[in-house]
């Protein structure tokens, strides 16, 4: 039952998969909006995961809570600063907008 359900959540349009895990987001009080960049963001990355679209509620948080700015401003933060990652960042925020980095990733 869990992989078949897993199957039609992977086969779900990704438009209505986002709306329903998004919804279940909200619903779960893990998110204020259950739309936008930043909530499709987050379940990209948890949807290949899930069984079912409410265990969304359990994957997303720990991702919030990653403790991003002590990790930066720590030694080894830092080296990964100094080694160009906003350039990094950038180059794949802006592939990302233009389409670019969803062809490669098809490829």
């Amino acid at each position: 039952l869990t992989w078949g359900n897993s199957q039609h959540l992977q086969g779900m349009e990704e438009a209505t998969a986002v709306k329903m895990i998004g919804q279940g987001l909200v619903d779960g009080g893990v998110m204020t909006q259950s739309e936008g960049i930043f909530v499709e963001g987050c379940i990209a990355l948890v949807k290949d995961s899930l069984s079912l679209a409410n265990e969304a509620v359990n994957e997303v948080p720990p991702m919030l809570g990653y403790p991003l700015k002590e990790t930066a401003e720590s030694e080894a933060g830092a080296k990964i600063v100094e080694d160009g990652f906003e350039e990094i960042v950038v180059a794949v925020l802006k592939a990302h907008s233009e389409g670019e980095l969803e062809a490669a990733v098809k490829e």
